[in-house]
């Protein structure tokens, strides 16, 4: 299982590399965003978006990804990289009035038909770094809201016939206990993909 990582210049990047790596048995590429070439996204498996410290996609570089990769090829993008996802579909971003850096909230699964949830409890709780949000009301057709905050802020998505994910919260921080769950659980969608390809 080949994963790239499109780092976003973020300081948890090695906690997703080590949970990937470690527990999923992946082979994973980091590679700055800005750096990521169309001959590149060929030779992998599945697409990490990691979270970062910008609002909007910086170069446009995540979106340039989007276009770039067959339909069938499996993202998931996190925090920043759930943001351009959204809103790459269509949705729209909304500035909140508070800042969740380094916040823990309950989060509750609204969808269970998400594979990235598979195995989880029906609620849970998760690390929060960001001050802005996907507006659930602006969502597209052909995006799913898959969990909310317990303060109803939409929290994750999944595309209704690709396989791409986005996620707020980051999973790869300590105060989301389930985290590493959710990456292995996208490492198994991936995994199916890849078995399609052959």
């Amino acid at each position: 299982m080949k994963i790239l990582l499109a780092d976003n210049h973020d300081s948890f990047v090695y906690n997703i590399v080590q949970i990937l790596r470690e527990e999923g048995n992946a082979e994973v590429d980091t590679v700055q965003t800005d750096r990521i070439t169309k001959d590149m996204l060929a030779h992998y498996d599945g697409i990490v978006f990691s979270p970062g410290p910008d609002i909007v996609d910086p170069g446009g570089m995540m979106t340039a990804i989007l276009d770039f990769i067959p339909e069938q090829m499996p993202v998931l993008g996190i925090c920043l990289g759930y943001d351009v996802i959204a809103t790459y579909f269509g949705a729209r971003l909304n500035n909140l009035n508070t800042n969740y850096h380094g916040l823990q909230r309950k989060i509750h699964i609204i969808d269970t038909m998400d594979p990235l949830y598979a195995g989880f409890p029906v609620s849970f709780d998760a690390g929060l770094y960001h001050s802005w949000q996907v507006v659930r009301a602006t969502l597209p057709d052909n995006l799913v809201a898959t969990a909310i905050s317990s303060d109803r802020i939409l929290m994750s998505v999944r595309h209704r016939e690709r396989p791409v994910f986005g996620v707020q919260y980051h999973p790869e921080s300590i105060m989301t206990p389930q985290g590493k769950r959710l990456l292995i659980n996208f490492l198994r969608v991936a995994e199916k993909h890849k078995s399609k390809k052959h």
